[in-house]
């Protein structure tokens, strides 16, 4: 999940691909789902001036831990970026274990994020 889209076509496999793994789970009935979010408010990381790479990284806690990892889906569901400047925003996930997940949040060049919301699903064996 790291390499990023490169086309629209791209993003649609990916969408694809996640409703395809979705199905196969409720053919299995083995699913459980954990839901949640993350916050970033004024962040000096990413509202720092300037040109570069501005990342910050957040762990997310499982309630209780899944028996085998599962599939764990970001989203952003709110932001608020600095209008003079282009608006880059981006979420990885950068790995995902039984019991949490981390991704990581990144802005570039001169743009600034006062505040990012990421939504997670988190679906697997409990």
């Amino acid at each position: 999940m790291n390499d990023k889209p490169k086309s629209v076509l791209d993003i649609l496999a990916r969408c694809e691909d996640m409703e395809n793994r979705l199905q196969q789970m409720e053919k299995q009935k083995i699913q459980s789902v954990e839901t949640g979010y993350v916050s970033i408010v004024k962040d000096p990381v990413l509202t720092r001036e300037g040109k570069g790479n501005k990342i910050v990284k957040k762990t997310i806690i499982f309630d209780v831990p899944f028996k085998e990892v599962p599939e764990f889906f970001p989203s952003i569901t709110a932001f608020n970026l600095d209008r003079s400047h282009e608006a880059r925003l981006e979420v990885l996930v950068e790995d995902v274990s039984r019991e949490s997940a981390e991704i990581t949040v990144r802005t570039w060049r001169e743009s600034q994020a006062y505040y990012a919301r990421i939504e997670w699903l988190a679906i697997g064996v409990k």
